[in-house]
């Protein structure tokens, strides 16, 4: 499998290409083509780890809403939101299989200020997403240790934690899908084991439960749940170094999702059916569940399993963030030195300490306020996700495409039929923030269409270099997966 990249070179402050010679050393790695390393497995362990990891830090939403919402969310919310995600990313990623996800199939569906915008608003979700993951690992440290950190403490545990695995993200997606892959085995075990022993005992009446009506905490349930059900779109960013993507990523998409709806619905099942006081649950519940069906052998090794899930969370999701930014780069909207890569293990190194910085600030919200500050930008990424999905099968229609490029195998009517649960979603969560966070989303916004226009702006000024796409922006010229 292989793509045609043309190399043009860096685009000079006014926009017109530099001759070669001038950018040769410069951008070498990241405009010509390079070994692509992920393949199924490796691509399925990263997707699930930048989705789901397993039940680990979900037990709140039993708290929220009793265990009978909760078990019936996870039951129905992957295949009216997950799968057409999912699906959607495949589609468009095989047709334009080059790293940078929604900036690219944004741009080239539309233009290059909502390639910008899609690439921005994906990459806060992620950073958000980032942040909540060493929030995590630090409640179920806490848990182990039984006593809590000071502030100070608690933030220096977390930042250790994103820099400790931005080491590992820099030696390349390689290692973060051979390491997704292998703890994805290591954090799932002990909730096997967790199921096998509880089955046995659950008491199926007790999923009936659910709290009163009045006393249900939506805007929490609604978060946590859409939060822990997206993130398929992420693979896009990935695409330049999936080998055969038109095969592969389907396929990882598809094991990515089975294996993520059974990680929460089963240990969740087991641990509502053997613990009825679930108003009492919370982030690592599932641990002290365990430890009464095993003892405290289980518990424990819950508990680390979690802290691990939660770091290789953590690993693929900056994978991927890191790649956006680089992808966005490629595409000339972001300068030049975000496409970087580095000389022996050819990832995007600029990139990906940029969002660590950017990451440590976000660790001083809040998880609940996390949550709903990502939820916002993936409201908007998944939108204009569909709407770049539509435009291109509209300029490029399917009779037309390699045979090799995976296709939803329905017509644009039907897809958008089957979009309308999603679209009922996208409007709850929005409905649901509340109004600190939709100002804080909006002020973002109004950001990101700040920076396009400064950064066109530098550009045309001839203050800073920009890489020539090596996208064309004719649809017509763009070179599909062979």
């Amino acid at each position: 499998c292989s793509v045609g990249l043309r190399r043009r070179g860096v685009m000079a402050g006014d926009g017109s290409p530099k001759g070669a010679s001038e950018d040769s050393t410069l951008l070498k790695a990241n405009v010509m083509p390079h070994k692509r390393v992920l393949g199924v497995i490796s691509l399925a362990g990263m997707i699930f780890f930048s989705t789901t990891g397993g039940a680990y830090g979900t037990e709140a939403t039993v708290r929220a809403v009793g265990p009978g919402l909760t078990l019936l969310a996870f039951l129905i919310i992957p295949w009216i939101w997950s799968l057409p995600q999912a699906l959607y990313t495949a589609e468009l990623s095989t047709a334009l299989p080059v790293d940078g996800g929604i900036s690219v199939w944004a741009r080239v569906a539309w233009s290059e200020f909502w390639g910008f915008q899609g690439g921005y608003w994906a990459w806060m979700e992620g950073c958000a997403t980032l942040a909540a993951f060493p929030t995590v690992v630090l409640d179920y440290t806490e848990e182990i240790m039984a006593e809590p950190f000071s502030p100070l403490t608690g933030w220096l545990f977390k930042a250790g934690i994103a820099i400790i695995l931005m080491l590992v993200n820099m030696r390349g997606t390689g290692v973060v899908g051979a390491s997704s892959s292998f703890l994805g085995v290591f954090v799932l075990i002990p909730l096997v084991v967790f199921c096998v022993l509880g089955i046995p005992h659950v008491h199926p009446t007790y999923w009936l439960q659910s709290r009163e009506v009045w006393k249900l905490d939506w805007t929490y349930f609604v978060n946590l749940i859409l939060w822990t059900m997206s993130g398929y779109d992420n693979m896009g960013a990935v695409s330049g170094e999936v080998h055969q993507p038109a095969v592969t990523v389907p396929r990882a998409q598809m094991i990515a999702i089975i294996l993520g709806s059974l990680g929460y619905i089963l240990p969740l099942a087991v641990g509502t059916g053997l613990d009825r006081n679930w108003s009492s649950w919370h982030e690592g519940h599932l641990a002290h569940v365990g430890g009464k069906v095993g003892g405290q052998w289980l518990l424990v090794w819950i508990l680390v399993g979690a802290a691990l899930a939660r770091c290789s969370n953590f690993m693929a999701e900056l994978c991927t963030n890191a790649y956006f930014i680089q992808g966005m780069s490629d595409q000339a909207m972001l300068p030049a030195i975000f496409s970087w890569r580095h000389p022996k293990y050819d990832t995007p190194w600029v990139a990906i300490i940029f969002n660590v910085c950017c990451i440590l600030l976000l660790m001083l919200l809040r998880l609940d306020e996390i949550l709903q500050f990502a939820n916002v930008f993936t409201a908007t990424s998944y939108l204009l996700g569909v709407c770049s999905l539509i435009k291109l099968r509209e300029l490029r229609p399917v009779e037309s495409r390699d045979q090799g490029a995976y296709v939803i195998p329905l017509p644009v009517w039907a897809i958008l039929v089957w979009l309308i649960p999603a679209f009922i979603l996208i409007v709850l969560v929005i409905a649901v923030c509340t109004r600190r966070m939709l100002l804080l989303g909006l002020l973002l916004f109004g950001v990101g269409h700040a920076t396009y226009h400064i950064l066109q702006l530098l550009r045309h000024k001839k203050v800073v270099s920009f890489v020539v796409p090596p996208v064309p922006d004719e649809i017509h010229e763009v070179w599909y997966v062979m």
